[in-house]
């Protein structure tokens, strides 16, 4: 009985199964010669019986590798780089990953069953052929015509073996994060230095039972194989039944065929293992870099009243000097506590031991790149003040609390320590590594912005400054007030914020309005309309079309003006009609909460119905800050209602102006606002819907 070479690892599944086939049915065949006997009393039941058997153990190889695929669609060990090194691997380190060892077991798990199944069916052959060479060698004997051995239907019976994979194939990539989970882990490298590993460690556990699995699958065909092909070598010999003997050594032996594939499932096995200790130590890893964190903001926020006392008794210096210095002082010392103990938790989880040079190394930058970063932060406002009122306004909103500060101190301190950390890599002959610098530069102004919020608002009246220190630092200005507040290049910055903000969502409402105000009368949808603006000069005042005609000399009549269009009026209950004045405001030109601009003939009534003094004062406001598209009279006039244009509405007007241009500051133009943009948007829903709420 023939058999055939190993070809290494496995071979061509059919080249192996031809050869095998081919050479035990010539060797059949040869046993039917009327002239020759047999060399040993074979029997063709224990042939085919030891067929079946192999069959038997080929079938549920089959069944085994059909569960071990549908086990290894998953993709549990996560999106995140160490996920997608441990399951792609990596071809320049010749490193085959989870995908290369599964599809190299897979391919000689299929190739084993299709050997098998081949091996069945030449063994149940064979069987065949002896049974039909004995029938004929009796007819001989007995006198009677001798025919040829015929060939059992087994071989042609023969399917090769092909598991059914959803997709055709198995997948071999991670799929992409989503923009999210990226930036989230760009978050959590920021603020703790690493990210938290996705991979499913349960279900990488379920991958390496099913490698186990297989395992067990293919050792008990071994020993299956091994006893039935045993059986029909103990029952001959000559040289057919030790080349057979031979075959059946190569496929089950110490070396066999069956034993390479074993050491595979337990390579897979012992992968996926190492899988998983390497993501639950990465979890850790995170951990303790985040205690690491938030203990270094407590300590931070404990040890900053000393460290600036100690600092300020070595430096002589006073005002925003002085500030600046402790602030350079203090960055510097939490940016080398950062980098270096975050530098050392890595080194530790990487390699278990310390490299005291990389961790000094890691300290000085550190410490250069916090005290740039709050030198840069510093100096900044500085610097804005000398580009005009809106600078001046952004360079108060970074002094002042608030999320200003709060964010520029995130972008220009990080940027700046993202600069430093990376030219210091470069320098260090690591290369330019934008992104690892990115993660700590960013983390550095993340960490001292969190540490002054969190001192400020969990240790506040506990840190106490000393006089002497308090004397010598630049004193908070008090809020300013009425006029003052109107005219500052803080109320200035805010609202540029408020109309950049509102500009998304006016758009297109805006182009809606137009193109149906230009459906009603053919007629261009905007207007302009000159009104007296800031100092008494005359500008040019942008709105869409509410009436019939669009000259605007005179001011409107109220809700019974007859010049009112149909949809005017909808645009006026809706405050439509004001929405090209948002650009205006974002160009300096008008505010969103001060006095409304009128026109020159609204003037001359207010000077009609005033005193003298009380036109002056009233005048006097006016033309001392710029016009704003709502009011304090326009937000309460409706409660009065007086007839628009008449004495006692144009007096209720100069009180309500004189009392703003008094009393404004920062609070209440942000409740006037609220309470526009709450008017603003009930009126839009109600001309959506007709009316109901």
């Amino acid at each position: 009985m023939g058999f055939c070479t190993r070809i290494a690892p496995f071979g061509d599944s059919r080249t192996l199964l031809t050869v095998f086939l081919t050479r035990s049915t010539r060797s059949s065949v040869k046993l039917a010669g009327v002239a020759t006997m047999p060399e040993t009393a074979f029997s063709a039941k224990l042939w085919m019986g030891a067929g079946g058997g192999v069959h038997d153990a080929a079938r549920a190889l089959r069944v085994g590798v059909d569960e071990f695929c549908d086990a290894m669609g998953e993709r549990p060990f996560g999106s995140d780089d160490l996920g997608r090194a441990l399951y792609e691997g990596d071809r320049a380190r010749k490193a085959p990953g989870f995908v290369g060892l599964r599809d190299a077991l897979l391919e000689n798990l299929v190739g084993t069953v299709n050997l098998l199944q081949g091996m069945s069916a030449g063994m149940v052959n064979a069987g065949t052929v002896y049974r039909s060479a004995n029938s004929a060698t009796m007819d001989v004997l007995d006198g009677r015509e001798s025919s040829q051995p015929s060939s059992s239907a087994a071989l042609a019976e023969i399917e090769e073996y092909r598991p059914v994979i959803d997709g055709g194939r198995l997948p071999s990539t991670v799929e992409p994060p989503g923009f999210v989970q990226q930036a989230a882990w760009f978050l959590q490298a920021m603020g703790f230095g690493c990210a938290y590993p996705d991979g499913d460690i349960a279900q990488v556990n379920v991958l390496r039972e099913a490698a186990l699995t297989i395992g067990r699958v293919v050792d008990r065909a071994a020993e299956e194989v091994d006893q039935h092909a045993g059986r029909v070598i103990a029952s001959g010999h000559g040289p057919n039944t030790d080349e057979f003997k031979n075959a059946v050594k190569m496929l089950t032996g110490e070396k066999g065929l069956l034993k390479e594939l074993k050491r595979q499932t337990d390579e897979l096995a012992d992968y996926c293992r190492t899988g998983m200790d390497a993501i639950s130590k990465a979890q850790w890893h995170y951990w303790v870099a985040a205690a690491f964190v938030v203990t270094l903001v407590y300590v931070a926020i404990v040890i900053n009243p000393y460290l600036n006392a100690a600092a300020a008794r070595l430096i002589r210096l006073e005002g925003m000097a002085l500030q600046i210095t402790l602030r350079i002082i203090r960055e510097a010392v939490l940016g080398m506590a950062f980098a270096g103990g975050l530098n050392m938790i890595d080194q530790l989880f990487a390699t278990g031991d310390i490299d005291l040079k990389q961790l000094l190394q890691s300290t000085w930058h550190g410490a250069v790149a916090g005290g740039l970063m709050a030198g840069a932060h510093g100096a900044l406002p500085s610097l804005l003040r000398k580009g005009g009122p809106l600078l001046t306004g952004l360079a108060s909103a970074m002094e002042k609390p608030g999320w200003e500060r709060v964010l520029s101190r995130l972008l220009v301190g990080g940027t700046v320590s993202t600069g430093v950390m990376a030219t210091a890599g470069w320098a260090s002959g690591y290369g330019w590594d934008w992104k690892h610098a990115a993660q700590v530069g960013f983390g550095m102004a993340l960490l001292g912005t969190g540490a002054e919020l969190a001192g400020k608002t969990f240790a506040a009246g506990r840190q106490r400054v000393s006089p002497e220190l308090g004397l010598r630092l630049p004193w908070e200005a008090f809020p300013k007030k009425g006029l003052q507040w109107l005219g500052s290049p803080e109320k200035r910055w805010m609202e540029f914020k408020w109309s950049m903000a509102f500009m998304p969502l006016a758009a297109p409402v805006a182009g809606l309005t137009a193109v149906v105000k230009f459906a009603e009368d053919g007629k261009s949808p905007f207007m302009t309309q000159p009104r007296l603006g800031k100092d008494g000069k005359v500008f040019n005042m942008w709105k869409f079309r509410s009436m019939k005609s669009a000259d605007g000399m005179d001011s409107s009549h109220g809700a019974g003006d007859v010049r009112v269009t149909r949809f005017g009026k909808v645009m006026r209950a809706a405050g439509w009609d004001e929405l090209p004045q948002v650009a205006q405001v974002a160009a300096g030109k008008m505010s969103w909460i001060a006095h409304r601009p009128l026109v020159e003939a609204t003037h001359r009534e207010m000077e009609r119905d005033l005193s003298p003094p009380a036109y002056q004062k009233w005048t006097t406001g006016k033309y001392a800050v710029n016009p704003g598209m709502g009011s304090h009279f326009g937000y309460y006039k409706e409660f009065f209602g007086y007839e628009a244009a008449s004495p006692e509405f144009n007096k209720l007007r100069e009180k309500l102006d004189n009392w703003h241009f008094a009393h404004a500051s920062e609070s209440i133009d942000r409740a006037h606002f609220a309470k526009e943009f709450k008017k603003m948007m009930r009126a839009w829903g109600s001309a959506v819907t007709g009316g109901k709420d």
